[in-house]
């Protein structure tokens, strides 16, 4: 009765068990992949100047207008430490610097490029808009001396009115097509000899320029070209798609946010969830699963539990024998076992000893007491008891 009522008092179902385990695993694994993705689940909502930023100063547009148009278009994460790897990503590469980054931060991402790289300049700082998560507020101009840092050689100049310029391009945008983007406050634009018109207002600014040491380098002098608030016009983002689309060649194009603090940075945790380690973490998981089947279910019959103290005759003897060898005392038990010895022969001492002699056995049960007796430690009892074994076997003719 005691058995059942134990079997019967648990807290819970095992169908209340079970949920609340796998409540628990569930919500452990989405707490987990949360905090792995936080940082990419968190990019778009920075409103800075990058291709995640929905706000007006952001290029979130741009990506979206490319892969409209089935341009490839991709955004790189990986930072200045993997610039080897990333110039062979794409056929262009748009870097958009914040107003913090100098050359020094952008020439080892250029030296190491292979294709195209069009440097988008700054041109607007804001504050984040408490309101409207991923907006900006109050945009002011930044100052020239902050953009130049941007230019290993050459300077940005800007105009002060509100204008509308029609745009002139030169190869590799479509020769001398007018380009006529949304208006713009404060038109900047390139000043330096080492530059190559590509883009010129009509007073003869440049606007996109090529450097004529790096080949492969273009300046974008004004990101109201590209960035969202441009877009706002259909001539606008017409202007911004045919820039892009001569500058990639026929290729794919690339974003880059690292320099937007935006790098992805190392987790060993992410790895294991993306190929090629997803693999090996599926098998793991598939592993735990079965190990937890097996635990939960059981293979044949429940065993019976044992008494916590076992009963009877044989029990008692284990227990009598275990505390003699825990006193170290078994050597003193040989005399008793010679008692025992003769009691199992049937005889009395007299009958014992004209026995022994009709048989001729050589040793009496005297002697081989007195031996058993002398015994002072467990071997020397041992061979006593195997003796006096042995003669009772001889003297009443047991088979062995």
């Amino acid at each position: 009765m005691s058995k059942v009522a134990r079997l019967g008092s648990g807290g819970f179902s095992p169908v209340a068990a079970i949920s609340l385990i796998l409540v628990g695993v569930l919500s452990f694994a989405a707490f987990l992949l949360l905090t792995i993705y936080e940082p990419d689940l968190r990019a778009g909502q920075n409103p800075g100047g990058h291709a995640l930023s929905r706000s007006a100063l952001g290029y979130a547009g741009l990506v979206r207008i490319l892969q409209d148009q089935g341009v490839p278009t991709g955004i790189s994460r990986t930072g200045p430490g993997d610039a080897a790897g990333m110039s062979q990503a794409a056929d262009l590469l748009v870097l958009t610097p914040g107003a913090g980054t100098d050359y020094g931060e952008l020439a080892p991402m250029i030296s190491a490029r292979a294709g195209a790289v069009l440097l988008v300049l700054p041109k607007w700082s804001a504050r984040r808009d408490p309101e409207h998560p991923g907006w900006l507020r109050d945009p002011r101009l930044l100052g020239l001396p902050t953009v130049s840092r941007l230019l290993e050689d050459g300077k940005v100049s800007r105009s002060e009115e509100p204008v509308t310029p029609l745009l002139t391009a030169a190869a590799p945008l479509p020769a001398k097509r007018r380009l006529k983007p949304a208006p713009m406050d404060g038109v900047q634009s390139i000043l330096g000899s080492d530059y190559a018109p590509l883009l010129t207002d009509p007073n003869g600014r440049m606007l996109l320029a090529r450097h004529s040491g790096l080949g492969h380098l273009y300046v974008l002098a004004d990101p109201d070209l590209l960035n969202n608030r441009g877009l706002r016009s259909l001539e606008g983002a017409e202007t911004a798609f045919a820039i892009i689309d001569g500058l990639r060649g026929g290729g794919a194009v690339q974003f880059d946010v690292s320099l937007n603090g935006l790098a992805r940075q190392r987790n060993p945790m992410k790895l294991a969830l993306e190929p090629p380690f997803l693999a090996a973490t599926l098998c793991l998981l598939a592993a735990a699963l079965l190990t937890a089947w097996h635990a939960a279910r059981r293979f044949g019959p429940a065993r019976a539990e044992a008494a916590a103290l076992a009963l009877g005759q044989r029990a008692l003897a284990d227990n009598t024998a275990g505390l003699l060898a825990l006193a170290q005392r078994e050597h003193r038990m040989g005399g008793r076992y010679a008692a025992l010895t003769a009691r199992l022969t049937g005889l009395n001492p007299e009958a014992l000893e004209r026995r022994r002699k009709l048989l001729g056995l050589k040793d009496s049960l005297e002697t081989l007491r007195q031996v058993a007796e002398a015994a002072t430690n467990r071997a020397e009892l041992v061979r006593a008891a195997r003796n006096l074994h042995r003669w009772r076997q001889e003297l009443t003719r047991e088979r062995r």
